[in-house]
Formats: structure tokens, sequence, C-alpha cells
């Protein structure tokens, strides 16, 4: 029985994260308000596939483990860093979009 406990236990551990859970790499870039909205708007559709195929990856693992009793390798492009620096790209953008629309209103 502890046997088993002990293979559940290293089977779920190894199993992805949701995209909720990866962390986002912090991004101290200071970007410029000139077309920050298109690199916005490309930055927020990179994030939301890498989202879609992390969570994708991390649904698979928990049904291999549930029937396989172990997880699958990772998606084709499941990449947990890449998520986390896109998140933290992401993150910087918004602050600096929000920074120069404040600085456009206050100049009118």
């Amino acid at each position: 029985m502890k046997r088993f406990m002990y293979s559940a236990f290293l089977a779920l551990t190894a199993c992805a994260p949701y995209a909720n859970d990866v962390r986002p790499v912090m991004d101290m870039h200071v970007y410029a308000c000139d077309g920050l909205r298109e690199r916005f708007q490309n930055t927020a559709g990179e994030l939301a596939v890498l989202t879609k195929l992390q969570n994708d990856s991390a649904t698979d693992d928990i049904y291999a483990v549930a029937f396989l009793g172990f997880p699958l390798p990772a998606r084709e492009g499941a990449d947990k860093q890449k998520l986390a620096e896109t998140k933290g790209r992401f993150n910087a953008m918004q602050q600096a979009y929000a920074r120069c629309e404040y600085e456009r209103l206050a100049a009118k």
C-alpha cells in the first residue's frame, strides 16, 4: 500500500502545472509609447496561445495519470519557461500602456 501511495504521489507531482500556477518572470524593460499597442496585442495573442497549450498539457497529464499511471511528455509548444517570460512581458507592457494612456490624457 505504501508503495502504491508513493507511486501515485510521484506521478501526480510530475504533472504539468496549469497556466495560472506559472509565475511570471519579472521584465525590467522600459517600453516606449510608440507602437506599444501593436506589440501589446501581439504579446496578448502569444500569451493566449501559450496559456491554452499549457492548460491542455496539464489536463492531458491528469488523464494520463488516471488511466495510465504516469504523465505523458509535454505537448509540443507547452513550455513553462516561455509562458513565464511572456506573462512577465505582458505585465510590463500592460503597466507601460497604462502609463502612456495616463500621459496622453494628462497632456490634453
